[in-house]
């Protein structure tokens, strides 16, 4: 049996409450042109313990001020026990440090050094032209349709979370 085969058994014995064949069909193409992109990037060449730092970096850096742990897990969409990896990643490589809060002793928080200020702002600009790259080999119109469907999906993500509907797989 196919992988097609296979898909297809699994969309014909959805219950009645599932979407229809029409958009079983649609999820179905959409899962395999994103795992047919994902197969064509590099592999990583990052450990473990650096997933997480553009997130965690560009989260203090938008917040602009201190943040426990925490808070940035949270912000930067990471676990609690990822944060724990990845700041003690981005401290090695001096890029944050953390400090007891002048408020709170008991409460950690965390800032960006100017060098890790640096090196995220490089990493940004570099990811900017790659991505306007691939937006002008695309053109004006899929460029458009993109930035269209990201926001709508966006939305629908927001206005699933505020129903207490599932977001993620």
């Amino acid at each position: 049996m196919t992988q097609h085969d296979a898909f297809s058994g699994l969309m014909r014995d959805a219950s009645a409450s599932s979407p229809s064949e029409e958009w079983l069909a649609r999820a179905l193409e959409l899962l395999r042109e994103g795992r047919r992109v994902m197969s064509l990037r590099p592999e990583p060449t990052v450990s473990e313990a650096t997933r997480g730092m553009p997130a965690v970096m560009q989260a203090l850096i938008e917040e602009g001020h201190p943040m426990s742990p925490s808070e940035l897990a949270r912000k930067a969409g990471v676990s609690d026990a990822r944060i724990a990896n990845t700041l003690r990643a981005l401290e090695k490589r001096g890029y944050v440090e953390r400090r007891g809060c002048e408020h709170d002793r008991r409460r950690v928080e965390v800032l960006v050094t100017e060098k890790g200020y640096e090196v995220a702002s490089k990493h940004f600009e570099e990811c900017l032209d790659l991505i306007a790259r691939f937006l002008e080999e695309l053109g004006p119109e899929d460029t458009e349709s993109l930035v269209h469907v990201v926001g709508r999906i966006g939305e629908v993500m927001e206005a699933r979370r505020a129903e207490g509907r599932q977001v993620h797989i």
